[in-house]
């Protein structure tokens, strides 16, 4: 995973996942993870202890899992977060946070 500034002049591709990605390029900056990234999680579905169910590849789970000081946010609408509890293991990572249209956990 690489990290690149966003501006109005980022060209865009899209993956072989269909998640559009910046061309990196002319107009793309490369940038170096800190201790103050911030990195969104994708997911399908959380349960209130912030356990997540992703897209089945444990890709952020792998990257992240040596990468303790960064912020993780997971953006998502309220009916995503279920009352039902998700099964987790070690080796999952959950975000610290969790954003809805209704606040923040």
């Amino acid at each position: 995973m690489e990290f690149y500034e966003i501006t109005s002049d980022t060209e865009w591709n899209i993956n072989e996942y269909g998640i559009k990605e910046p061309v990196s390029g002319e107009n793309t900056k490369k940038l170096i993870p800190t201790s103050q990234t911030l990195c969104l999680m994708p997911g399908v579905a959380f349960d209130k202890n912030k356990h997540r169910i992703g897209y089945g590849g444990g890709y952020y789970d792998k990257y992240l899992s040596d990468k303790e000081k960064y912020i993780t946010i997971a953006l998502c609408f309220d009916f995503q977060i279920i009352d039902t509890e998700i099964p987790s293991n070690e080796f999952d990572i959950s975000p610290q946070y969790i954003a809805t249209e209704k606040g923040i956990m």
